[in-house]
């Protein structure tokens, strides 16, 4: 099997809860971490490296299911976002700090040192020595793990915790996939649907909700495309960092559509949250709802 970094390998029933965290540059290794008891602001250990066809033999042996890990979403969102929407000025500070003393230790190469080769010992001695008020090695290497963890981005060194992770961290609520529905299918077995969109999950439909309030709150020029574009660029996103001569370049993109919610589960689920009253308020404002749309009694005109 192909790994690639963020997948999820799951049984329930054998309590199987494995995150490829890292892929090695030659792809025959691979870094795992499990789940279980998971805590992203706890001490985080090195991930174990697996040979690539263990990993293949493990899955089939315990008949895991191939899922994708969900990054905590602040991990997406800019720095401005981060300084005046979350109020977390300091959590820039944190991890412009826990950046800077690792920032030696993160090329590619280096990393399949620390994480299938002969280690960074050497290395992280040296930094330790050099650096006043770093002399914890658990600590630096806490940070190193959780970069590696995380994504390999700037923003994995965020002190984010569960309750941030909770958007889009499986662990924060029981979601029964299995009961989640995609759509009829047609006859002796052929799908209907096309898409390759994943079902719905409440995770989901909690981000869902955020959007309604948040245009609720912005009021915004409003139409259902723009809330689904919205969506989509704020939870169905993540950065990726790459080095240039100029420094680290931040870039968006998108998931592979196997990630996303369709546009069309999209919008029946915002249908199912907003109302037709919030809607034309959002639309045409205060002002002409009360004109246009509601009589003196406060009866929606519904002839709309």
């Amino acid at each position: 099997m192909m790994l690639r970094r963020g997948m999820r390998l799951t049984n329930e029933n054998v309590e199987k809860d494995l995150f490829v965290c890292h892929v090695s540059r030659c792809r025959r290794f691979a870094a795992l971490l499990d789940l279980h008891g998971f805590d992203p602001k706890g001490n985080l250990s090195k991930p174990e490296p697996w040979r690539a066809e263990d990993v293949a033999v493990h899955v089939v042996r315990h008949k895991l299911k191939v899922d994708s890990f969900e990054y905590p979403t602040v991990m997406t969102r800019s720095d401005e976002w981060i300084r005046e929407d979350m109020k977390k000025e300091n959590w820039l500070k944190k991890r412009d700090y826990r950046f800077n003393r690792i920032k030696t230790l993160i090329e590619p190469d280096t990393i399949d040192q620390y994480l299938y080769g002969k280690g960074l010992g050497a290395e992280v001695k040296a930094l330790l020595r050099n650096e006043r008020g770093y002399r914890e090695k658990a600590s630096f290497y806490c940070d190193l793990n959780r970069y590696i963890i995380f994504g390999c981005t700037k923003n994995s060194l965020l002190p984010f915790g569960l309750a941030q992770c909770g958007s889009n961290y499986r662990h924060v609520k029981d979601l029964s996939d299995k009961q989640i529905k995609r759509g009829p299918n047609g006859k002796n077995g052929k799908l209907k649907i096309l898409s390759e969109a994943r079902c719905i999950n409440e995770v989901d439909k909690e981000n869902i909700r955020k959007t309604v309030a948040y245009i609720k709150a912005k009021k915004v020029n409003f139409s259902v495309s723009y809330a689904y574009e919205l969506y989509h660029a704020t939870y169905e996103r993540y950065i990726v960092e790459k080095k240039t001569r100029a420094g680290y370049r931040r870039m968006q993109k998108p998931f592979p559509e196997h990630e996303r919610i369709s546009d069309g589960m999209f919008r029946y689920h915002f249908d199912q949250i907003i109302s037709k009253v919030d809607l034309l308020r959002i639309k045409h404002g205060n002002v002409n709802f009360a004109k246009d749309f509601e009589d003196k009694q406060g009866r929606l005109l519904m002839a709309y």
